[in-house]
Parts: C-alpha cells; sequence; structure tokens
C-alpha cells in the first residue's frame, strides 16, 4: 500500500511511546472504564488535532452508545455524548472487520474511488479479501452516513476486550484530515493500553462478585448443616438465595416444597415452570426474556421476564424425592434511551443513511439484564454444594434411623428374654 508521504522527525517516532507511558501513569488514578474512556479521548485528541474524539461502546443487544468524547476547543463542533446510536448502523458483518483490522482511516470522505485492475486474482479467479487493507473505500451508504454527519475525515480504532469487539475509538473531523501511518500506529497502542485496563476492570468485578456468592454460600451451606431447615437456610435472617445474584427474586424446590424469597410468580406457577425446565430441557435453563422458550411466562408479567434455573434431577420423576431446584428471577428493565435521531426513521437493516441525528428521547422496557457464565458458573456450584450437603443430611437421618431401630430391636430382645427366662 502506498501513501503520501510525511517527514517523520525524532519527535513523532517517540510520539507513540510517549502517549502510551503518559496514558499508562493516568490510568493508575482512574476508578472505572468510564473515566479511563475519557482520559483516552483526551489524549488522541491533543495528539492528532481532530474535531471530536469519542469512545463508542456496544452494548449487549450490538446498539451502540457514546460514553466518553473530547471536542477540540472553539471547533463548534456538536457533542454526541450520551447518545445512543441503533445497531444496524454498524452492522455484523464491520464489526467482525474491526476486530482483524484494528484501524480504519478515511482522508477524505468525498474521495474518488480507484477501481481495482483486475478485479479478480488471475490466479484463483476470485476477488481478493480487503479486510486488512487500510486504503481500501468505504460503501456509499457509510460515506452518506458520514456527510449527514458533517464528516469530511475520520479515523476509527477498535478496543478489542478479551478478543471480543467492547468499543471503539472514533474520530471526527469537519474538514479533510490525513493522519500519518506514526500517529495512527500511536493511537492504536494507546487503545490496546485502555482495552488491557477494561480487561483488568472486568476481571476485579468478576472477582468481587464470585467473592461475594462465594460468602452467601458458605452462610447458607453451615446454616443447612446446623439446622437441617431448607427454609432457615435459604430465606433465613442470615441469607438468602438472592444474595448469590443480582435477581428480583429466587426461590428452592426441595423435595417438591417451594421455598421462595422476593419477587418470584406463585408457587402453582414455578412448579409448573420446572416441570418443563425438567421435560425439555434436562432441568437447565438460561433465558433473558423467557416467554420466548417458554410460552406459559407470559402470565408472569414484567416480574419474572429472566430466569436462570438449574436441578439435580433431570425428570420429573425425581422432583419429590432427593431433588434440589434452584431459580433466580430478574424482572424487565425500563430504560430512558436519548437516540441519535428519530427511531421511527431507522430503516431495516440500514441501508439509507437517517439524515437528522437530533437527540429523540424515548422510554423503552426490554427484557431482562443477561446472565453472564460468571452467573451460571456460580449457580452450578451452589446447587452442587447444597446438592452434597442435602445428601449428607439424609445419610444422617438415615443413620439415626438404623440406630433406632436397631435398639428398639435389642430392647425388644431383652424383653423377651427376660419374659423366658423365668419360664
Amino acid at each position: 500500500e502506498l501513501e503520501p508521504y510525511v517527514p517523520v522527525t525524532s519527535r513523532g517516532v517517540d510520539a507513540g511511546n510517549v502517549q502510551v507511558r503518559c496514558m499508562s501513569q493516568k490510568l493508575l488514578t482512574v476508578e472505572g472504564s468510564v473515566e479511563g474512556c475519557q482520559l483516552l479521548t483526551q489524549s488522541v485528541q491533543s495528539t492528532t488535532g481532530f474535531d471530536r474524539v469519542m469512545v463508542y461502546m456496544f452494548h449487549p443487544d450490538q446498539h451502540g452508545e457514546v460514553i466518553a468524547e473530547t471536542l477540540r476547543p472553539d471547533s463548534g463542533v456538536e457533542s454526541l455524548k450520551g447518545l445512543h446510536f441503533p445497531a444496524h448502523d454498524i452492522p455484523e458483518q464491520a464489526r467482525a472487520c474491526f476486530v482483524r483490522n484494528i484501524y480504519s482511516h478515511i482522508p477524505h470522505v468525498k474521495h474518488d474511488e480507484i477501481p481495482l485492475v483486475p478485479v479478480d486474482c488471475p490466479h484463483s479467479m476470485e476477488r481478493p479479501d480487503m479486510t486488512l487493507v487500510s486504503l481500501r473505500s468505504v460503501a456509499p451508504g457509510c460515506t452518506q452516513y458520514y456527510l449527514n454527519l458533517g464528516i469530511q475525515a475520520s479515523l476509527v480504532v477498535s478496543l478489542v476486550v478479551d478478543g471480543q469487539l467492547w468499543g471503539l475509538l472514533i474520530c471526527h473531523h469537519m474538514s479533510p484530515k490525513f493522519v500519518p501511518f506514526y500517529e495512527r500506529v500511536a493511537a492504536a497502542m494507546v487503545c490496546e493500553v485502555l482495552s488491557l485496563f477494561i480487561s483488568v476492570q472486568q476481571r476485579l468485578e468478576l472477582a468481587r462478585q464470585q467473592e461475594s456468592a462465594g460468602r452467601a454460600q458458605r452462610r447458607m451451606v453451615h446454616c443447612l448443616k446446623e439446622t437441617h431447615d431448607p427454609q432457615a437456610a435459604f430465606v433465613g435472617e442470615n441469607g438468602n438465595v438472592s444474595d448469590l445474584l443480582k435477581c428480583t427474586g429466587a426461590c428452592c424446590v426441595i423435595d417438591g416444597v417451594v421455598h421462595r424469597f422476593g419477587v418470584t410468580p406463585t408457587e402453582e406457577e414455578i412448579l409448573e415452570l420446572v416441570g418443563f425446565a425438567l421435560e425439555h430441557s434436562g432441568g437447565v435453563l438460561c433465558s433473558t426474556n423467557l416467554p420466548d422458550v417458554y410460552p406459559n411466562a407470559e402470565k408472569f408479567g414484567e416480574r419474572a421476564r429472566g430466569c436462570l434455573l438449574q436441578s439435580t434431577s433431570t425428570t420429573t420423576k425425581d422432583l419429590k424425592e432427593g431433588s434440589l431446584v434452584c431459580i433466580w428471577f430478574r424482572g424487565s428493565i425500563t430504560r430512558n434511551v436519548c437516540w441519535a435521531g428519530d427511531p421511527s426513521s431507522f430503516t431495516p437493516g440500514g441501508m439509507v443513511p437517517r439524515s437528522s441525528f437530533r437527540p429523540f428521547s424515548q422510554t423503552e422496557t426490554l427484557s431482562a439484564m443477561p446472565w453472564t457464565q460468571s452467573d451460571e458458573h456460580i449457580v452450578s456450584n451452589f446447587v452442587r454444594d447444597i446438592n452434597l450437603q442435602l445428601a449428607e443430611i439424609k445419610c444422617q437421618q438415615a443413620e439415626h434411623r438404623l440406630r433406632q431401630m436397631q435398639m428398639k430391636d435389642q430392647f425388644i430382645a431383652n424383653i423377651s428374654h427376660e419374659i423366658r427366662t423365668p419360664l
């Protein structure tokens, strides 16, 4: 690939290293990912001079939100911070491309496209893969999108966290702007530093959640061991099953008896749900929108939109004998979203870019907060430990009954002997 030559001074060569060192030192003083993103936008804007530098974070449903932004002083550029953008603004194919090719630079949106000659490879007779080509042209829809935003040049750098596209660093300029290669590399380096920082923050949060769940689990197992009373252990003053995960309600079904806590369906509805899970999914169920997999959940309303269920049994025959079923519920989420444009103007597939990005507030009712792999791991460990403790209790009870029977047999034998002896 060939691009205009820009003389590189010694200061330019070292700029990337200096920027990375400064970014790393400043990240030591921040507490969360959002603050780290704000530091990133400030650092990149000061070194590149773009009119607008922002961090665009992807939500679980793949729609985006501008969570940090730095504007060039006196640029007159409108702020986009806090605005949400529909998922099809950056379609799945583009997101996959950003994982492989970490940055994309458009020096001039109104550039003249230069055709590839020949179009097909003479040897393979196939179109070449242009994913990793920095100077490739952009789709006409993307060009129109930028023009509708008033943008003439852009630089986009991926924020990849643990192999997944977490977000994008997006730089906008209102006039044509070419960013030299060494500046692009420097921007990619500081983005990688921030990606590592976000990964560490996520792991720390995960460790805190697991530690909190571990403490709650140990309290409940200890209480069950001391009292042999599931009601006291799971819904007692010392803790309850809802302490394990963030939820609006939880319950345990032990030997066919339902123990509930918080906002849950009725006992009859819970038993029907358990029967469905045992019959259709082997006693394991995880959903953020329960009616999608269990149509009868529509009558639960918004109180139990999400469900995480795990059972030690796999058939309904074992439900009343030595079985344990734990269920956590999450209600639906109501949020106020400020969209970049009227949602009614968002065309399916995003093939026709919208012309207005004026903020549009909308209140939405969504499915429940997603369950994470950590949530499922915590539940699996909890069900396993509780099941082992219940099995130990049953063994102790069986041994106690056996001793009682032996004492009864010995007593009868003694009485029989006393009666026969005089004779």
